[in-house]
């Protein structure tokens, strides 16, 4: 039993670590109900405490006991996959180095941004990206 609240302790402190200065409050939070569940906390005190359900408590713990810590980092998603084909993605690059917005009848004299290549690729092609979607472009 003695060994059991040791290794307890060590996980207390090692979250205690991961938490401290941490400004990500969705990550604090995670780390929050670990720490509270490595203290003796139910589920049903967790969610309560920290605004939340049991089932999300009770995921965030799951994912702690798989992957330890790191297994609370939430995974970025994919997204859909690619809609432009290999010369639609030339053709965009090739817009992209070689001319400007106002070239192509967009109203900005200097730069790209994501939304006006968004836009270009509905008018041209009739693809809807999103902004985080051309952003990965």
């Amino acid at each position: 039993m003695k060994i059991l609240q040791n290794e307890n302790m060590d996980s207390i402190r090692e979250v205690k670590a991961r938490m401290h200065g941490l400004r990500d409050l969705r990550m604090f939070k995670r780390y929050q109900a670990i720490l509270m569940h490595l203290k003796g906390r139910t589920y049903v005190e967790i969610a309560d405490l920290l605004g939340c359900t049991e089932q999300t408590v009770c995921n965030y713990v799951r994912a702690y006991k798989a992957n330890g810590l790191e297994g609370l980092v939430p995974g970025q998603s994919p997204g859909r996959p690619c809609q432009l084909t290999k010369e639609q993605e030339r053709e965009l690059y090739q817009l992209i180095v070689e001319k400007k917005p106002a070239d192509v009848g967009f109203p900005a004299e200097m730069n790209w941004t994501s939304f006006l290549v968004r836009d270009w690729i509905k008018q041209t092609f009739d693809i809807v990206y999103t902004d985080r979607g051309v952003g990965n472009y």
